[in-house]
């Protein structure tokens, strides 16, 4: 505040430079009024000049340069009432003057701080159309089934037809479910769901938002052909530690969190269904199926702007009975039936703002990189009776994601890579079996992808232009896929959007869509007899607001 008065007052005007013969110089010290201590950082201006400086640590200062004569003395420090004084100046001299300032209050102008939904900022700024943004508060209004569930609220979004009225699955515009893309914090996450499908393995106190892009989604976003959907980790603001305990009808979830010196926030939740627990209290009969979740965040923010994050998740599915349980004396040896699957990700991430040098190189007002490291993996495993007959599958995702952000004027400019290395195994043996296994299969290709996204905002029209390039080994196939969207405003609150592009993806799931309940996915890496899946998009839309809380 004392650079804001200093230099307000400086900007008052400045007559005509003085002679270097007719200047002098004042000096002095300014305190507090009452407790003679010093005030640092105190404005002493020269009425009428641009004359002015700021007082140490001591309370002294310096002004040169001063007009001769009788100049007045403008000292002001937020917290005080400001003070004139009017000093002799005598050429070539010096002249001392200390002066006392009385605590007191400062009169400011009103401020007015208003906010935007979040829908009606994207609706402004962004060209993707049909984009929605969710946050945790509204998750938690909607009415549930067992307890709140991000995938069922995506179910509800414009353009998201839900696959059936049992599980948690969903289609975006003609779309199959495992062409959506979804993401933890920006990291993907293969399968989402627990129960056979039936609800989705994000914990309700962990979400801090999420957004959906059902389509026409920009370059920096493949491998997948219909949606983004990216589930952002809750920043905890409160100091401390907090926690809570939730108690639904099919799991109890624990979750704590806190900021550590205002710089750090962090969460960390677990749950678990207590059903198979339940049941056993009331009946001999068996419910061997359990699920888990564990998921934590920390960031923490530099004093220079940048900030590192870390995420990670563990989530497991478990079936384990007795086959007698199923009426089977058919199997070998009789045994028990063991049946599990489950996701795993760790993830970490930093972003920088780029300091004054790198921004000039770039030509821009404000720039930042980012880059993004993980390792997720998904597997299935299904035992059949003590080894009788096994089935494995499992996929390793490691993946680098890097970017450079620039701001310039109207204009907004994003290239990057991506770089993904898999593993995928899939194997099924028998011990009544001559050979250790019926069917082996170990695929491990390497995807790399680069982009470049370019969005202006004008005052009518908002414009997005991208260019992705991407090649798999072992497939043979390299391909560009352009994207581009315009949105053209008739009113403030009337927009059209136009959108089409390229997606391609190389990872799919065998699956059954028309399953009532799906148990899980065997998931498949593209190669020489499994080609890369490509797809066109075209999208009209329009979008109308009518208030300041409806669209």
């Amino acid at each position: 505040m004392s650079w804001t008065a200093l230099l307000f007052l400086l900007a008052m005007g400045q007559p005509p430079a003085a002679r270097p013969d007719s200047i002098g110089e004042v000096r002095g010290r300014v305190i507090d009024a009452e407790s003679r201590a010093p005030v640092a950082a105190a404005a002493v201006v020269v009425r009428g000049t641009r004359i002015g400086t700021l007082t140490g640590d001591d309370g002294r200062y310096v002004l040169s340069g001063v007009p001769a004569g009788r100049p007045t003395l403008v000292v002001s420090r937020v917290g005080y009432t400001p003070a004139t004084r009017e000093v002799t100046v005598a050429t070539g001299e010096r002249t001392t003057l200390d002066v006392a300032l009385t605590a007191g209050g400062t009169q400011l102008t009103t401020v007015r701080v208003a906010a935007e939904a979040t829908e009606r900022e994207q609706f402004r700024l962004s060209a993707a159309p049909g984009v929605m943004t969710v946050r945790g508060e509204t998750l938690k209004r909607v009415p549930v089934i067992g307890e709140p569930d991000v995938l069922r609220v995506v179910q509800l979004l414009p353009g998201v037809v839900a696959t059936n009225d049992f599980t948690a699955g969903y289609n975006v515009r003609g779309g199959e479910s495992d062409q959506n893309l979804v993401l933890l914090d920006g990291f993907p996450i293969y399968n989402p769901f627990h129960l056979g499908g039936l609800f989705g393995t994000f914990i309700d106190e962990t979400v801090g938002e999420f957004e959906l892009m059902p389509g026409g989604f920009p370059a920096r976003y493949g491998t997948r052909l219909s949606s983004v959907l990216n589930v952002v980790p809750k920043a905890e603001a409160r100091s401390g530690v907090h926690g809570a305990v939730g108690v639904s009808l099919l799991a109890t979830t624990v979750s704590l969190g806190g900021t550590v010196r205002g710089s750090t926030s962090w969460n960390v939740a677990a749950r678990r269904t207590y059903a198979d627990r339940f049941v056993s209290v009331f009946t001999d009969n068996q419910l061997p199926y359990w699920f888990t979740d564990v998921q934590s965040h920390i960031r923490h923010r530099f004093s220079n702007g940048g900030t590192l994050s870390a995420t990670a998740y563990w989530g497991s599915d478990v079936i384990d009975a007795s086959l007698a349980l199923f009426g089977d004396s058919s199997s070998a040896g009789g045994g028990r039936l063991a049946f599990d699957w489950g996701n795993s990700l760790l993830g970490v991430a930093y972003a920088q703002p780029l300091g004054a040098r790198g921004t000039r190189w770039l030509g821009a007002d404000s720039a930042r990189i980012m880059q993004r490291l993980s390792s997720t993996g998904f597997g299935t495993t299904l035992d059949l009776g003590n080894g009788s007959l096994r089935f494995d599958n499992s996929l390793a995702d490691r993946r680098a994601w890097g970017e450079v952000a620039r701001w310039r004027g109207r204009h907004e400019t994003l290239a990057g890579y991506e770089w993904s290395s898999y593993q995928l195994g899939f194997s099924a043996t028998a011990s009544a079996a001559s050979s250790d296994a019926i069917l082996d299969v170990n695929n491990g290709p390497t995807a790399a992808s680069l982009y470049v996204d370019h969005t202006v905002r004008g005052s009518r029209v908002l414009a997005r232009v991208g260019l992705r390039g991407e090649t798999v080994t072992g497939t043979g196939w390299q391909g560009l896929s352009p994207r581009a969207s315009v949105k053209w405003f008739a009113s403030r609150d009337l927009a059209f959007t136009v959108s089409g592009g390229r997606t391609t993806q190389w990872t799919p799931a065998l699956r059954n869509e028309q399953a009532p309940v799906r148990v899980f996915d065997f998931w498949l890496v593209a190669n020489r007899s499994t080609p890369v899946a490509s797809a066109w998009q075209g999208i009209v839309g329009g979008e109308r607001w009518f208030g300041a809380s409806r669209f």
